[in-house]
């Protein structure tokens, strides 16, 4: 059986209080930004997730660190859980990593600490690390959220060309110095279906031809012992390199 297939199905998480809060919180953000210009308050309650900007921003930035460990095990989620909702699991199951959860409660967190980073009214270095930190949970949000594509999940809130659209949109907010809410855009299937065909139109264009050569073959060789060897690499494969050259080394006891 595969070692981590459960980091997709996340059978432990089934019922427990901790999937409940993220699912719900989501979908009350989805609500809420369907079609609508991001809103510097939160329209919804993370209170779960601490009733001050400093307790989010240290739980968030404890559970954005736990994507980043490299076994399975969730601590940082376990310990949330357990102290805010006074269990781990459901029938004493231990939760275990879950990308899709996961993937959704770090963009909650980027959502929470981004309204705190506005609406904040405490020193340079907190206003610093709440704008930081929002950056950083995006970043890991989109990274599980792409850890499960192709497996259809109970637990996924978002399709793969809904994350896909997302991420663009956010990446390009960089190259245009833009520097706005991260706000996530929320695809129905006819959007969906327009953004498939566009892609797959686009992917269909012709590419624009180099005027350099677009593939360079580059060939080590020994001289003079590989001389066949090498005229026969020129007369067969190498006629697909656009360029193809061999590299020889200086041998002084060898004539040229």
């Amino acid at each position: 059986r595969e070692p981590n297939l459960d980091t997709c199905r996340c059978r432990s998480w089934d019922g427990s209080p901790l999937q409940a809060a993220i699912k719900g919180t989501w979908l009350q953000q989805a609500h809420h930004w369907g079609g609508m210009q991001v809103s510097y308050e939160l329209p919804f309650d993370v209170s779960w997730l601490g009733a001050t900007s400093k307790d989010r921003l240290h739980h968030c930035i404890g559970l954005t660190l736990d994507l980043q460990q490299t076994d399975f095990a969730p601590n940082s989620v376990r310990s949330f859980s357990e102290r805010t909702f006074g269990m781990q699991g459901v029938g004493g199951r231990k939760l275990s990593r879950c990308y899709p959860l996961l993937a959704a409660l770090n963009l909650i967190c980027a959502t929470a600490l981004q309204a705190d980073f506005l609406l904040s009214d405490g020193d340079a270095d907190e206003q610093t690390d709440l704008f930081d930190y929002a950056q950083v949970s995006i970043l890991f949000g989109f990274s599980a959220t792409f850890h499960c594509v192709g497996r259809k999940t109970f637990h996924s809130l978002s399709s793969p060309m809904e994350a896909r659209y997302n991420f663009e949109a956010w990446t390009a907010s960089f190259r245009h110095n833009d520097f706005s809410l991260f706000q996530w855009i929320m695809l129905d299937a006819s959007a969906e279906r327009q953004l498939l065909a566009r892609t797959c139109r686009d992917a269909d264009g012709l590419e624009p031809v180099p005027e350099s050569p677009s593939v360079e073959c580059v060939i080590p060789a020994a001289w003079p012992e590989e001389r066949l060897v090498m005229e026969e690499i020129a007369s067969t494969w190498a006629t697909e390199c656009d360029r193809c050259v061999f590299v020889v080394a200086v041998r002084p006891s060898l004539p040229p």
